[in-house]
């Protein structure tokens, strides 16, 4: 089996500067595929469409990428506007007219997308499938080139996670992301500390938590959840992971909490819209929804609440908490690393 190539350290961000050849001396580093996707239209009815776009791959400058390891796709009117009769390596910017899929949450098999966005709306899948196949680069980029492979076809285990989702836009910020900066209060009493409870390796665990609403610096001063572990916050704590070791503070005395691989998050949905922070030891591994609890998981409780659905369940006489608490571990995401 063919080796997928390396991936970036980090997936592409608003601002990011990527590089790519424009002259490249192999075929399959600068190709014209057909991307087909279809709409629903009037009386439900599918209409199929399609159009040109130029694919290559670039490496990100910014996140000093040594490889050119981020699939980029450009309508072909668009590529024309921006880069034709460029030759070599070519520099661009990540702006917020373009979009973006992903193979996971995380950000990991992130590509970019830059097109009339308001009317070609193919989902992820059409775009990225081909590139994830186990034909050997070469092969497909001739084919691709021939107007002979449709580049979604066939899809692959790689790509499953991306059907039937669009693509997301980078016009919309994520609510925190990787190097911004927290303000995080130093000394206003937080509240009571929260039980946060979970199961590892078959052992009930649990941990006392503050739970904060801080500002990010970073981004006008928006308002982020901030989950701490309860001794890393605490005056008293002499861990180097403290955040008092680890943040200094502004002239108003808050913590200026720097956001990197040391945190995780938690989020509803991929735009990162309500994404929250936990600053723990990573060891800890408790789901999503044991922070903050997920609109389909608010209501898988509601049902297993109702006197019918106990019924229809055949779970009368069992704990319903116990059921909720399995409902988390079957349907629960685990906290994503910041990177």
């Amino acid at each position: 089996m063919d080796q997928l190539p390396p991936m970036s350290p980090r997936p592409v961000i608003l601002g990011d500067t990527l590089s790519f050849n424009a002259s490249p001396d192999r075929p399959q580093d600068l190709m014209e595929c057909t991307v087909n996707w279809e709409e629903v239209g009037l009386q439900f009815k599918l209409i199929p469409h399609s159009d040109r776009y130029m694919v290559f791959k670039a490496k990100n400058k910014t996140a000093k990428d040594t490889d050119f390891t981020v699939p980029v796709f450009v309508q072909k009117d668009y590529y024309k506007a921006a880069f034709e009769g460029r030759t070599g390596m070519v520099d661009f910017e990540i702006t917020d007219k373009w979009q973006y899929g992903q193979r996971h949450e995380t950000g990991a098999g992130r590509f970019v997308v830059l097109h009339d966005g308001e009317n070609n709306r193919p989902f992820q899948d059409r775009f990225i499938a081909g590139w994830l196949t186990q034909v050997e680069n070469i092969i497909h980029g001739v084919a691709c080139a021939a107007n002979q492979a449709k580049i979604a076809d066939p899809v692959d285990v790689f790509a499953k996670g991306l059907i039937g989702k669009h693509l997301l836009s980078y016009g919309v910020r994520p609510a925190v992301q990787i190097n911004d900066i927290l303000l995080v209060p130093s000394t206003l009493k937080p509240d009571s500390p929260i039980k946060i409870t979970w199961v590892q390796d078959h052992f009930h665990k649990s941990a006392d938590y503050y739970k904060f609403m801080v500002e990010n610096a970073s981004y006008g001063n928006q308002p982020v959840q901030f989950f701490i572990q309860k001794d890393w916050w605490d005056s008293s704590s002499t861990s180097e992971y403290s955040i008092s070791k680890i943040a200094p503070k502004n002239k108003d005395g808050y913590y200026q909490f720097p956001v990197n691989d040391k945190s995780q998050y938690g989020e509803a949905d991929e735009s990162g819209q309500d994404r929250w922070v936990v600053y723990h030891d990573r060891a800890r591994q408790p789901y999503q929804g044991r922070f903050v609890k997920s609109q389909l998981f608010q209501a898988i409780e509601t049902v297993i609440d109702l006197p019918r659905s106990k019924q229809f369940l055949g779970i009368n006489d069992v704990n319903p908490d116990e059921v909720k608490d399995l409902a988390g571990r079957i349907l629960g995401r685990p906290l994503y690393t910041f990177y």
